[in-house]
This record gives structure tokens, sequence and C-alpha cells, in this order.
């Protein structure tokens, strides 16, 4: 799903009104957080213009006044405008139409939420390791950190290194399980 958060100087102009509209309508945003502090109102009437027929749902916080204090950062899809990976999850759940996608994937309840959540990251290649920071020109060590020997990938990373292996064996002992690595056996 993408999510589209940009800040809009000049909102109310009808140039800069079309060039969101067209934005959405290329891009098909999940979710659109336009950010406007000029104007006096932006309610949902804006939004709903904003997104037209491909957003299927819009909200709109007023701004009246909003120069005037320190800014906050808030989950607007939780009733208490605090982030936490439930209402997260609810609200890509409510966005989502197919019953197969990615989304519904993961959310089968194996294990604790935040864990589910971790290990979906390196599966979208959401993390950032040494080889994909280099990409960018980010100066850092490709070694990986937590054993020395290779280059830090995703599949190094969170499945060949031993340090992570062990981490891993760890874990599963902790439901009971024993697993032998199969690449100590000589045969």
């Amino acid at each position: 799903m993408l999510v589209i958060s940009r800040n809009i100087r000049g909102l109310g102009g009808r140039e800069k009104k079309r060039m969101v509209r067209r934005l959405v309508q290329e891009q098909k945003p999940g979710i659109l957080f336009p950010q406007e502090t000029k104007l006096k109102s932006f309610d949902d009437r804006l939004v709903k213009s904003l997104g037209g027929s491909v957003l299927n749902r819009g909200m709109a916080m007023d701004t009246e006044g909003v120069s005037e204090v320190e800014d906050t950062i808030a989950w607007s899809f939780s009733s208490s405008s605090v982030f936490s990976v439930c209402s997260f999850k609810i609200t890509l759940e409510e966005l989502s139409t197919d019953e197969q996608d990615v989304f519904s994937m993961p959310w089968k309840g194996w294990c604790l939420l935040e864990i589910e959540i971790f290990a979906w990251q390196p599966l979208r290649g959401k993390v950032l390791v040494a080889d994909i920071l280099q990409r960018f020109d980010m100066g850092v060590d490709s070694v990986c950190k937590l054993c020395n020997k290779e280059l830090e990938t995703l599949n190094h990373t969170f499945i060949h290194c031993d340090w992570s292996w062990k981490v891993r064996l760890q874990g599963i002992s902790w439901w009971g399980t024993v697993i032998t690595p199969n690449w100590d056996v000589k045969g």
C-alpha cells in the first residue's frame, strides 16, 4: 500500500488542487496525508475533492490556530491519537479489499503481533542492512556486525549468520522444540 504524506504549500489555490488530484489519480495511494496549515478550514469535503474516486475514505483535522501551537505527532486512526501496532493493523485491514493480499498473510496469530511485524519486515526487504545502505552511498562497513565474517545482506543477517541462528535456536527452545543445524552433519 502506498502512503503519500506531503506538505502542500498553497492548497487553497486551484492549480495546487489540480496537482494533488493528478498525483492521487496516478499513484493511487491507500492513504493520503495532505498537510496544509495556512487554510482557515481543512475539512472532509476538501480531502474528498483531492482524492476523487480513488480514495475510499478521507479524514481532515481543522488547522485553525495550528501555527500558534507547538507541533505534535498524532496518529489519526486511533481515538487516543497514539500510534500502536494494533491500530496500524486495524487501519490496514480496513483499507484492504482483497482477502488474500499481502497484508492478511502474516497476521495469523502464531505469536505476538510485534514479532509478526518484525518477521514481516525482512520478507518485504524493509530492513536497512549494509548492502542496501551501500547502494545509497551511505559509507557503512559491509561486513556483518554480528559475526564479522560475511557481507551483511538480508539473507545472511536473518538466515545464514551463525549469531542469528543461535538467537533463533534460543527462541525455538522456549517453545520446547529442539532443532539441529544440518550443515554440521558430514556424510
